[in-house]
């Protein structure tokens, strides 16, 4: 059923919803993230032919996604923590410690956003997953069409989206190369952090250049992709209208 439900769906319909889907988030409502979760989650379980954690999922390796993300969630949890004014939290403390947490709307902002942004990334894996890259690749050039109306030669901006889609997994495999070659340097004195970091970026910097020399020059063709059947268009229609709803 998951299989038949995504591929009848036209590829230009799963972007027009991821769209309306991303922008929905972008205005921080609680009301929309809960139900963009609960629409998230509903596509996964759809589209899930194996138990839902299963090794191998498109949930799995979504999960394994955000865990190299980490970072980037603490770093947001911080800035949004610790930068937003707002009243101190309701904790019996003296105020000179008090001062020194967070506020209340910066955990609900932080809380909002990093959540929002999670939802967001699980959507895009998604999409990902259910996409081929002729599929995508066909679907962005259909979008990118209007541009012309503009004088924006849109063929070169779809030609350039198709070789960074078709790089990034390239580059990958380059970046575990460039850690594993500076993973037993010990970082000692102070200080030293910072130039294991800029030996690592240098190494990649020269690892991708490397393989950029390497490579022979191909044609990339990008598939003619017709318009989508018009009823299918009550599908983001319909999101929006439901997301619009729960942000009133």
């Amino acid at each position: 059923m998951g299989r038949l439900w995504h591929a009848a769906l036209h590829p230009v319909i799963r972007i027009a919803i991821f769209i309306i889907l991303a922008g929905a988030l972008s205005m921080g409502n609680v009301n929309i993230l809960l139900m963009a979760a609960l629409a998230v989650a509903a596509a996964y379980g759809i589209t899930a032919n194996t138990p839902f954690f299963a090794a191998n999922t498109p949930l799995f390796t979504a999960l394994n996604m955000l865990r190299r993300m980490r970072w980037l969630f603490l770093s947001l949890f911080i800035i949004y923590c610790w930068f937003t004014p707002g009243t101190p939290l309701p904790l019996a403390l003296p105020a000179s410690i008090l001062a020194w947490l967070p506020t209340l709307q910066g955990l609900e902002e932080a809380s909002i956003r990093i959540a929002s942004l999670v939802t967001i990334v699980l959507a895009v894996h998604l999409l990902l997953h259910i996409t081929s890259r002729e599929q995508l690749l066909g679907a962005i050039y259909w979008w990118l069409k209007p541009l012309s109306y503009a004088g924006i030669p849109y063929e070169r901006l779809a030609i350039r989206i198709a070789l960074v889609l078709e790089t990034v997994p390239k580059v990958q495999p380059l970046i575990h190369q460039a850690l594993a070659e500076h993973r037993q340097t010990d970082p000692g004195a102070p200080g030293a952090i910072l130039a294991h970091t800029g030996q690592v970026a240098a190494a990649l910097y020269q690892n991708v250049l490397t393989h950029a020399e390497q490579q022979a020059c191909h044609s990339i063709e990008i598939p003619a992709v017709i318009s989508p059947p018009v009823w299918q268009w009550l599908f983001p229609m319909g999101m929006a209208v439901v997301l619009g709803w729960a942000g009133l």
